[in-house]
């Protein structure tokens, strides 16, 4: 497929047209051809848009700012950034092949090289395909189709790589755990510890095995977010 220019983004509406009006006769053959379009629209719009680079300050100020927002300890979502990436914008993770991903979306190579992510969805770990500052996972990314196809990777990636997105996604998932009658924690600091496994394991249950590590982890990046916002 050819790599269009920015202008082309707004031949999504003619995409969105054709989908509306494919859905409208029953048309699903029409409308498959509609949304791939769209996806791959999407796919030049935000794969190769540079975004601006944030001073861990400013992330550390946004993340706060919706904390309280949210009714949530700041140290919550602060810890979560520190453990999950030590407030780095870039982050990113590619299960087992971190590497390779990070040498292959450099180059063009990726837009064919749908047999390694599948060998990676093979290895298990398709749920540790993560990127941004809160190690967002590509399947759960609120852009994108879910999939693990390098187009659908590359829009989530340049997504989460804005602070400005990753955060507040971030920040919303934890406030939910916090605020859930179901958390089981019955202090401010428990509640606030079962929030991030269930961030990491999806329930609130310790991680184990070889995530185990995790809690240890999750422990320090608290202390941590503890003594940086009680400095001046």
């Amino acid at each position: 497929m050819p790599v269009l220019a920015p202008e082309y983004d707004l031949a999504f509406l003619g995409a969105g047209d054709v989908y509306n009006a494919a859905a409208a006769v029953g048309d699903v053959e029409l409308g498959e051809l509609a949304l791939s379009i769209q996806r791959f629209i999407d796919s030049r719009k935000f794969a190769h848009v540079p975004v601006r680079d944030w001073a861990v300050a400013e992330m550390v100020a946004l993340s706060n700012q919706l904390a309280d927002e949210a009714g949530i300890p700041r140290k919550l979502p602060l810890g979560c950034m520190i453990a999950e990436s030590n407030i780095r914008q870039y982050a990113e993770r590619w299960g087992y092949r971190t590497e390779w991903g990070v040498a292959a979306v450099a180059t063009p190579s990726l837009d064919d090289d749908q047999a390694v992510l599948d060998q990676i969805a093979a290895d298990g770990t398709p749920l540790d395909v993560s990127f941004g500052a809160p190690q967002q996972i590509v399947r759960y990314a609120p852009v994108g189709d879910g999939t693990m196809t390098p187009a659908n990777v590359l829009v989530v990636r340049a997504w989460l790589f804005d602070p400005a997105n990753s955060i507040p996604v971030m920040v919303s998932k934890l406030a939910g755990s916090f605020h859930d009658p179901n958390n089981p924690g019955t202090t401010e600091d428990e509640r606030v510890m079962l929030s991030l496994y269930k961030y990491n394991t999806g329930n609130y249950r310790a991680p184990s095995g070889v995530f185990a590590g995790n809690v240890g982890n999750y422990r320090q990046a608290l202390v941590r977010a503890d003594a940086m916002l009680a400095a001046p």
